[in-house]
């Protein structure tokens, strides 16, 4: 399953439906901030999505901080990350995920590419950047593949 992992999109979602309509995606994930934009990317690609808010969608009143879902064998959780203090430590990240016993934490928030795999605990934690107002000059977005393996590429739109 070949999965979109986007976030802090901002109202730009051009160049993630160009990837969409050119390329094999079978679902979006959206770690928040403009998540009115999962719908809008939905409605032009006609692919499934989920969803959380962030520390701008003041007006979405439909989607929650975070979700906790199944893919595969998988368990994700996915938040936007202002409530875990990403910015400054992944510890809370972690912490809840360790509770929520799940295997990959996908946020975003810092406007950063970041994917670590920490062996000891079996935990991906990833932020896919953001493609529209990168601060690490490297707009793009994550494919995470979990048919067999985890496997994450990052698609670099500069």
């Amino acid at each position: 399953m070949e999965i979109l992992v986007t976030s802090d999109t901002h109202g730009e979602i051009s160049l993630v439906c160009d990837y969409i309509k050119n390329n094999k995606v079978d679902f979006l994930i959206h770690a928040g901030d403009y998540s009115k934009d999962a719908l809008s990317i939905s409605n032009l690609t006609g692919i499934s999505y989920i969803t959380v808010k962030g520390n701008n969608d003041y007006s979405d009143h439909t989607n929650s901080y975070e979700q906790i879902f199944p893919i595969g064998e998988n368990s994700i959780l996915l938040v936007h990350g202002h409530k875990e203090n990403v910015h400054s430590s992944k510890k809370q990240l972690i912490q809840k995920a360790i509770a929520y016993d799940c295997n990959i934490v996908i946020f975003g928030h810092t406007h950063r590419y970041y994917n670590e795999y920490m062996e000891n605990i079996g935990l991906h934690l990833i932020n896919p950047g953001s493609p529209s107002l990168p601060r690490d000059n490297k707009p793009g977005f994550v494919i995470l593949d979990v048919e067999d393996n985890i496997n994450i590429e990052r698609i670099d739109l500069t």
